[in-house]
């Protein structure tokens, strides 16, 4: 794991080297963003934080030196760290149980919401090819009254004929 470390610190710092002369191009050019505006209407200034920069060292700086006394100068005290906070150890030996959680939080309630989305979009898909194909259906039933010939035509007339006036003497008062 050091070398590509080591490979990515270098390229960092060589990428850092060749845009510094740069800098002042691409942060004017961000300055002009509507997206850096501040609350007030003014665009955003581009200035250095020391403190912010000197705390985040002395953290990073007091983490190696903190791994590397309990790593290589006393590699007793993780398992006796490990042993006095059982509890703690067995959460972060499980990563806080973090993939769980979210398979449980997030994860299953996502997909039983696909899973019913799923069931709804089928339903409607049946539902809908039900009523475009009551049209076609209707139209194979008449299909073979309209024949193109016109006695068949005249038939089917005096049949409706027929039928209406037995309707208006048998159900008409």
């Amino acid at each position: 794991m050091k070398l590509p470390l080591l490979v990515l610190a270098v390229g960092a710092l060589g990428i850092g080297a060749a845009v510094q002369p740069f800098n002042h191009l691409f942060s004017d050019y961000l300055e002009k963003s509507s997206a850096f505006i501040t609350l007030e209407g003014e665009p955003f200034h581009y200035h250095l934080d020391w403190t912010m920069m000197i705390i985040s060292t002395v953290i990073a700086v007091a983490g190696v030196g903190l791994a590397w006394v309990m790593y290589v100068q006393a590699p007793a005290i993780p398992a006796k760290i490990a042993k006095s906070l059982k509890q703690l150890y067995f959460l972060s030996l499980n990563k806080m149980y973090v993939d769980e959680l979210y398979q449980i939080l997030l994860v299953r309630p996502l997909q039983m919401l696909a899973m019913l989305c799923l069931i709804v979009e089928l339903i409607l898909f049946d539902l809908v090819r039900l009523v475009a194909n009551i049209p076609r259906y209707a139209g194979e039933v008449l299909r073979p009254l309209q024949n193109g010939l016109a006695q068949f035509y005249a038939l089917t007339m005096v049949m409706g004929v027929v039928a209406l006036l037995g309707y208006l003497i048998l159900f008409a008062k």
